[in-house]
């Protein structure tokens, strides 16, 4: 079963108030993106990669040889207009060759995953037809009504925060987007969202994230971030 590095690095990140997208911004002098290349490239469990980009930057990513110092086979494509047709032109690209694969999605904005979180989704998707890595909430959640007025107070304990990398066998993701596009190709915030939507049966396990792992949207959260990488080093 080959395994399959898929980097979404295809959103415009309009909340980091830059004209460069946010996957292309430097952290601790690499790229969010060559940092998420580095540790999918890194793993003995991973047998490729897959960079999902934006049109308008494949020539140019391309053009620069960005990918000649890694080791693993590095397959860029183009990327859709929503997270979900991303994920969608990911699995169609591999879907082409007729192999057995099983395909990690992970959100390059997420540069400070680690390799332990990594391969104990990897190790997961041994026994489960979907993985996603996650963290319990810590904060007391509502939920409101369009005026804002509180409706309801779930159980913290019943909740996590999803993470990528988000872990599926092939067979699984094959079943989940023929049913996607038969009923309408609706957009899904996240690709477990998309899965158990059009496989209710299916069991997902989430893995609890050991490390930091942050989304790195904001400004600030890039301070957070290169903060974090000078004490870690």
């Amino acid at each position: 079963m080959k395994n399959v590095g898929v980097l979404l690095a295809g959103g415009s990140g309009t909340r980091m108030h830059t004209e460069l997208p946010k996957q292309f911004l430097v952290l601790a002098g690499k790229t969010l993106l060559q940092h998420a290349i580095d540790t999918f490239s890194a793993s003995s469990a991973i047998d490729e990669i897959c960079v999902v980009l934006p049109h308008h930057f494949i020539q140019a990513i391309s053009g620069a040889d960005w990918f000649r110092n890694y080791a693993k086979p590095i397959r860029v494509i183009e990327g859709g207009t929503s997270r979900t047709h991303s994920s969608y032109n990911a699995f169609c690209a591999y879907r082409a060759d007729n192999e057995s694969i099983n395909l990690l999605y992970h959100d390059a904005a997420r540069a400070l995953l680690s390799m332990r979180d990594l391969e104990n989704v990897i190790r997961a998707l041994e026994l489960y037809d979907g993985v996603v890595l996650g963290t319990p909430v810590v904060d007391t959640i509502y939920e409101l009504d369009e005026s804002k007025t509180l409706q309801r107070i779930p159980e913290r304990e019943r909740l996590w925060c999803a993470q990528t990398p988000q872990a599926f066998r092939g067979a699984q993701l094959e079943a989940a987007f023929t049913s996607w596009q038969k009923k309408g190709a609706m957009l899904y915030s996240d690709d477990v969202s998309l899965v158990k939507a059009m496989l209710p049966n299916i069991d997902i396990h989430l893995v609890e994230s050991q490390d930091f792992n942050m989304k790195i949207t904001t400004p600030t959260d890039l301070l957070v971030a290169e903060y974090y990488l000078s004490k870690k080093i």
